[in-house]
């Protein structure tokens, strides 16, 4: 038996059939082995990626959600937004506006592992849709809210409702809180729920939603109609003004701020939105026999403390 060893450099490589001293079976017997060790030597392994973190496929705006992704490799693994508004921030994805937002896990491999990449796609607009079943709530559903399994309602005099909604043909009431005044509209951040309830602001604790707990909250003298919360401050929309609070703890705020818009009947205030710098508000025209005109205006909230309305356009 004569022993070759080629190297890709010699012209007999690519050769189907040459002759040793008589012996071709050996020879290409022992090339064959030969590139197969090699091919088995270059093989790399998979890499499996894993998500992590917020589970909700519907977001809301401007609210940090943790979001992660592992490698059965256990290298290091990096995320990005692949397409939409939205951004990724020390480990957490906030989405920024209307839109379909696609984050991209990449793990570029080693010596070892192949490359892997994952996509995950966060509130995608389904163009059909047909009604699963409905729940009763305890009073009218003056705002809604839902992160991942969860609804969220501000219904009235019946305060905050909790439900359910893993199966939506079974929405299932898991816990509700009474507030004490009229809840109407509700801002969501971590586990705490921030509902106006009429008078006041209502702090309450969510983060077992078959017991969902009030830790704290705000008289506003003004009336407390709607809320949002931007950052570390919370603007509290009244009758015919906003305040402007620091959120200090958990439950707890500190007023900063106040502005007065000097409204009368038939003008009324609906919504508020904060972003960047800017406290946006709804007021309403009431018309006659129930009609009504809505328009936007805007607060300068550079300086919490002085806000500051805008003339409009």
């Amino acid at each position: 038996m004569t022993l070759l060893i080629l190297t890709p450099t010699d012209p007999r490589f690519n050769q189907r059939r040459f002759t040793i001293a008589g012996s071709l079976r050996a020879i290409v017997t022992v090339v064959f082995i030969l590139v197969s060790a090699s091919a088995a030597l270059s093989a790399k392994q998979p890499q499996q990626l894993t998500w992590g973190g917020v589970q909700g496929a519907f977001l809301e705006f401007d609210t940090p959600y943790p979001l992660s992704a592992a490698s059965s490799s256990g290298l290091p693994v990096s995320l990005r937004v692949q397409s939409g508004p939205a951004q990724i921030q020390e480990g957490m994805l906030v989405v920024t506006n209307t839109g379909t937002v696609w984050v991209l896990a990449e793990q570029p491999g080693d010596d070892i592992h192949e490359p892997a990449e994952a996509t995950r796609s966060f509130n995608v607009r389904n163009l059909l849709a047909s009604r699963a079943d409905y729940v009763t709530t305890d009073d009218y559903a003056g705002d809604l809210k839902v992160v991942g399994r969860y609804a969220y309602v501000a219904a009235g005099e019946a305060g905050l409702n909790i439900y359910d909604i893993s199966l939506p043909a079974s929405p299932v009431k898991l816990g509700t809180v009474d507030t004490p005044g009229n809840a109407t509209a509700l801002k969501l951040i971590g586990n705490l729920a921030y509902v106006a309830d009429g008078g006041a602001l209502q702090i309450i604790d969510i983060s077992n939603p078959t017991a969902p707990a009030r830790i704290g909250g705000q008289a506003f003298p003004e009336g407390c109609v709607a809320v949002d919360v931007f950052a570390d401050h919370l603007y509290s929309l009244g009758d015919e003004s906003l305040a402007i609070m620091e959120i200090t703890g958990p439950g707890t705020v500190t007023k900063v701020g106040h502005i007065d818009f000097h409204l009368i009947w038939p003008y009324s205030l609906e919504n508020v939105e904060a972003a960047n710098g800017q406290v946006f508000i709804t007021e309403r025209f009431h018309g006659p026999v129930g009609s009504f005109y809505d328009s936007i205006f805007a607060v300068d909230i550079t300086n919490p403390t002085q806000p500051v309305l805008l003339p409009e356009d």
